[in-house]
């Protein structure tokens, strides 16, 4: 039991160790990603839906030419 223990131990031991080492953004960085990332998800779901509009609309047509 005292050999889990000690493990535990070590374990966190390096990870606050190893935390310590990394740099992290400013507060402005994120923002400016993470407004990024909103930016392309906004146009991609602009494309997705744009062609999957085109594609609907196709179908459609195509498929109403035989009830003419």
């Amino acid at each position: 039991m005292k050999k889990v223990y000690t493990s535990t131990i070590k374990f966190f031991t390096g990870v606050k160790q190893e935390l310590q080492k990394v740099t992290w953004p400013s507060k402005k960085t994120v923002l400016n990603h993470t407004l990024i990332v909103i930016a392309s998800s906004v146009i991609v779901i602009l494309i997705v839906s744009a062609v999957d509009l085109g594609l609907t609309s196709s179908f459609e047509f195509f498929l109403n030419l035989d009830k003419g």
